[in-house]
């Protein structure tokens, strides 16, 4: 191979040495007997050759898979009656596994190709979609302390770039509804599964009786039909977010999911905004045949669920806002897709990061891109100065799994539109302050000595899984 280009990472010996960064995506390591450290081009004999773990990703025998060696789906894996369904919207004898699509210029292996899932393919059927409600777009509920919510998961129809699809929601809303509560409130949901699946409500970040958590190991599913009541406190302020976990891999594809905007005692909490934006990231898998089914009895494509290949910001292809020309926005970002990861910009609109999940950062940062995974959150606030459109921008590294290569992929999921009208009161000095949260600081030092301090113990835990690979 030709190695270009070679950098010298410096001089090793016995033990444990420390050398300049590795920024490749690619690389192999060579380990000379030189005569001098001040070498620049390798002489020496070679002594130590490796290569990085990217460098492997070709299937050990190429060959032996573009010859197309491989199985495809036996016709009955699991032994089941794959026609008779246990009921009507549990995936109907019409739903068959398709392919996912793939991007353009790539391609996988014959063999590949030929996989099918071992399980029976889901997607939730009805006999008359055009029976089911539309899918709305989210509403904004004020809840009070001691109030009562009534919730509920269901079935909807939703469009989504023209084609129709029967998903799931909550209160018949993709996103569900936003609930805003300010700090230290209570509230009683009462959430009625009527979905097909047994489900749950899991409140994510907050902290409650561990009853009320809406996890396996501390509630039993909601059974279809069935009613639980939550007792929801709020101790935090920030954003946090609700979603299923039974089968999320499905259940919150197909829509359960929804904010919570718990708004802090302090009035400067954050620094100063003229406007909060709550942003929701998610992604589905959708093929020309419609969404690419499930597996019913067990996830198929990863631990977590799949990517999709249509992005949604708030339940929609095409989000977009408008702003005033200066205005600084704060916007409260959520990733509630399954498996995916986001770097997300916004179009060169400065971007200043003020928190994440746990609350606000000591002290607020410039950045120029955000990364956030599945079920994070970050508050970040973005300065729009000029007139035009900004878009929501996703640029990530592809790899194509064939030719153990990596490219460039980059997505637009929105825009912001920055109209010519001037913002009334003009807030850059206060956005160009990077400010410390004195708070935050004070509670943390408490833990501070701990940060330094050798450790007690180091655990080694293992995980196990049924249905997938060995990872």
């Amino acid at each position: 191979p030709t190695m270009y280009p070679i950098v010298k990472l410096g001089e090793v010996g016995n033990g444990t040495w420390s050398l300049l960064p590795i920024d490749l995506n690619k690389f192999v390591i060579l380990i000379s007997a030189e005569y001098s450290a001040n070498v620049e081009e390798r002489e020496g004999r070679l002594v130590l050759r490796e290569q990085s773990a990217s460098a492997r990703m070709q299937p050990a025998d190429v060959l032996e898979f573009m010859l197309g060696v491989g199985r495809g789906m036996p016709e009955n894996p699991l032994g089941v009656d794959t026609i008779s369904p246990a009921s009507e919207s549990v995936g109907g004898p019409e739903v068959q596994w398709i392919m996912p699509p793939m991007p353009e210029d790539l391609s996988m292996l014959p063999a590949v190709m030929e996989l099918r899932p071992e399980v029976r393919p889901y997607l939730p059927v009805v006999s008359d979609p055009a029976s089911l409600p539309e899918a709305r777009p989210r509403e904004v509920l004020e809840l009070n302390d001691g109030d009562t919510l009534r919730l509920e998961a269901g079935l909807v129809r939703r469009d989504v770039n023209g084609q129709s699809f029967v998903m799931y929601a909550f209160n018949e809303q993709q996103p569900g509804p936003l609930l805003r509560v300010d700090q230290g409130t209570t509230v009683t949901v009462m959430f009625t599964n009527s979905i097909d699946w047994p489900t749950m409500i899991h409140w994510h970040g907050l902290r409650l009786d561990n009853r009320f958590d809406g996890t396996p190991v501390t509630q039993d599913p909601v059974l279809p039909g069935e009613t639980f009541e939550y007792r929801i406190f709020f101790k935090d302020a920030g954003i946090y977010w609700y979603h299923p976990h039974v089968r999320e891999d499905i259940t919150q594809d197909l829509g359960l999911y929804g904010n919570m905007r718990v708004v802090s005692s302090r009035p400067d909490f954050y620094g100063p905004a003229h406007r909060e934006e709550i942003v929701t990231l998610d992604d589905l898998l959708i093929g020309e045949e419609g969404l690419v089914p499930f597996g019913r009895e067990e996830a198929t494509h990863s631990l977590m669920g799949r990517f999709g290949n249509v992005f949604l910001v708030n339940g929609e292809p095409e989000w977009e806002t408008e702003v005033r020309r200066g205005e600084v926005v704060r916007f409260f970002l959520t990733n509630v897709s399954n498996t995916r990861t986001y770097n997300l910009s916004f179009g060169g609109a400065p971007i200043k990061i003020v928190g994440s999940d746990v609350g606000n950062f000591e002290r607020e940062e410039w950045v120029e891109n955000v990364v956030i995974a599945p079920a994070e959150r970050y508050v970040v606030h973005v300065r729009f100065p000029e007139a035009g459109r900004f878009p929501l921008v996703n640029d990530v590294q592809g790899l194509d799994h064939l030719f153990a290569s990596f490219f460039s992929e980059s997505d637009t999921l929105g825009s912001v539109l920055v109209s010519k009208e001037d913002v009334a009161e003009d807030l850059t000095v206060a956005f160009n302050t990077l400010r410390e949260d004195g708070p935050t600081i004070e509670e943390i030092d408490r833990y501070r000595p701990e940060f330094t301090r050798p450790v007690d113990y180091e655990l080694e835990l293992a995980m196990e899984g049924d249905g997938l690979p060995r990872v």
